[in-house]
């Protein structure tokens, strides 16, 4: 009786390489100017391995930015699931400036996204909707008195308060220079906070 063949080891996939490499450098770069060969490059592998696993540059940056939005969608759910523990408002900057500093992919999502594709806009444009819907859920929890438009007016503020902060972490800007890091976190809880309760005049 003949034995069966031996299969060839097993090797796992590189597309989880291939979308980190492509992150880091249109994070890096100019987002327009990096090509499948400067990713492979990067990569350590040829153009043809990369279309092996890809069809197009496209198609790799649609994939990253896919993953990189469930990470971030994870950070909203934190800081609302927070809030609606109990927790001030403001633990939602907090949730999402650590996963901005953390997650891999963050900085491309946060710096590079905008006009890359629409497809990617198409990721971020959804991902906007979801926040607002959520941190709409957070301000209902922490002013229950308030009208529906209001919520929805109170959650775009704070998601424009959020957005700036992110970007002005990522970019190391002259506000984000000017206050320690945490000093920076608080100063971005405590605006937050002050947006769903102004202080009184």
């Amino acid at each position: 009786m003949s034995t069966p063949p031996r299969r060839p080891a097993h090797r796992p996939s590189r597309r989880a390489v291939i979308v980190r490499t492509a992150l880091e450098l249109i994070a890096e770069s100019q987002a327009d100017a990096v090509t499948i060969a400067d990713i492979a490059a990067a990569a350590d592998m040829t153009p043809a391995a990369i279309y092996y696993h890809y069809a197009s540059r496209e198609a790799i940056l649609i994939e990253g930015f896919q993953e990189v939005s469930k990470t971030y969608r994870a950070a909203i759910d934190a800081g609302v699931g927070r809030v609606q523990a109990g927790e001030s408002v403001g633990v939602i900057a907090g949730e999402i400036l650590t996963w901005a500093k953390s997650s891999p992919g963050a900085r491309a999502y946060v710096l590079s996204g905008s006009g890359l594709s629409s497809a990617v806009e198409g990721v971020l444009r959804h991902d906007r909707i979801y926040a607002v819907e959520q941190f709409r859920e957070a301000v209902k929890v922490a002013r229950s008195s308030l009208k529906p438009a209001e919520y929805a007016v109170l959650a775009v503020a704070l998601l424009s308060l959020i957005e700036a902060a992110v970007a002005s972490m990522l970019t190391l800007d002259r506000a984000r220079k000017g206050l320690s890091e945490s000093r920076f976190r608080q100063e971005v809880e405590s605006l937050a906070e002050s947006i769903i309760h102004p202080p009184a005049a």
